[in-house]
């Protein structure tokens, strides 16, 4: 609960280190641990899943379904 997260952040703290709290963007609870403790929200990450039949090697963003070129992920 927040008695051991905030724990845990004061001991990164005292190690002059920045503590970092991460949780999955569902579990409400953990997030309210974190917000109770100080931590407040910074980014969020979104996930989309696309079938294995319509994936395109290297066209992450779906660019190629745009009309777009793909983003190369390979080096030059």
């Amino acid at each position: 609960g927040a008695a051991v997260v905030s724990a845990c952040a004061r001991a990164v703290l005292d190690a002059g280190r920045v503590p970092y709290y991460s949780t999955d963007l569902s579990n409400l609870k953990s997030q309210a641990a974190a917000l109770r403790c100080g931590f407040v929200p910074a980014w969020t990450e979104a996930y989309v899943y696309v079938p294995r039949q319509q994936r395109v090697d290297g066209d992450y963003l779906g660019l190629g379904r745009l009309g777009q070129a793909p983003v190369s992920t390979q080096p030059a």
